[in-house]
């Protein structure tokens, strides 16, 4: 299992950094197309939420069952790389 400063680590680096680079990318290379930015404002809200409820689960004896880091890590991850609004800011 992974250590509480590596999981973290890397969840801030999917939930916050990789998006935030694509949404600036986005943002720069199109800024007249409104639909991108409604997709990236989608993506934030829920990220909020996730991180949200992320913080309180945390605080709870939830956070001791195996694997609960990792899970975390993996759906921040999907969450970054499998909305429809990365996937076309990649391909651009």
């Amino acid at each position: 299992m992974l250590d509480a400063h590596v999981t973290e680590f890397l969840f801030h680096l999917l939930a916050f950094a990789y998006p935030g680079y694509l949404t600036y990318k986005t943002l720069e290379h199109d800024r007249k197309s409104h639909a991108n930015a409604r997709g990236w404002c989608i993506f934030w809200m829920t990220n909020a939420v996730f991180v949200c409820v992320s913080r309180v689960v945390d605080a709870t004896p939830v956070s001791s069952v195996a694997f609960y880091r990792e899970s975390k890590v993996r759906s921040s991850t999907s969450m970054a790389l499998r909305s429809n609004v990365t996937q076309t800011c990649v391909r651009e």
